[in-house]
């Protein structure tokens, strides 16, 4: 039991380290018709056949 404790926090630490840095992402696919605006704080998320 001590042994799989061992590995679960070994575990837990591993895939807290692997996390992205920069989770911020940016994509310009399909730009020329936008199907849906939505206003967050100082953010305007526009939704287009390939994504936000």
């Amino acid at each position: 039991m001590k042994n799989f404790y061992i590995l679960f926090v070994i575990g837990t630490v591993i895939s807290y380290s692997l996390k992205s840095q920069n989770p911020q992402w940016l994509n310009y696919t399909c730009g020329n018709e936008v199907s849906a605006l939505a206003v967050e704080g100082s953010f305007i998320w526009a939704g287009t056949l390939g994504g936000l």
